[in-house]
């Protein structure tokens, strides 16, 4: 159970960083929740991909303090071919070579 008052904005920056792998899986449930079930919006600021890219809209990269991508999911043509090719984890893999 999350411990957090629920709202309608979450801004989070490396929140699962820390976490168990346990806790982890509750955070991002507890946020898949809320967008799906109560229209929460959530700016999510990772390095860890996995588990996200199956319910993230859009994707925002910054690179040298400046917005290099932004766009929705299904957008993504980069991300859409490695779904396409079988890559397994397509979003990790598409971050990478942008970093």
């Amino acid at each position: 159970e999350c411990l957090a008052e629920e709202k309608s904005v979450y801004i989070l920056d490396e929140i699962t960083t820390d976490l168990d792998l346990y806790a982890r899986e509750g955070l991002l449930s507890f946020l898949r929740r809320e967008t799906e079930e109560k229209g929460a919006t959530i700016f999510y600021a990772t390095h860890i991909f996995d588990h996200l890219a199956e319910w993230a809209t859009h994707v925002l990269y910054f690179s040298q303090a400046k917005v290099a991508k932004c766009c929705r999911m299904d957008e993504l043509v980069e991300y859409q071919e490695k779904l396409k090719a079988g890559v397994r984890c397509p979003l990790y893999s598409l971050m990478k070579e942008w970093v």
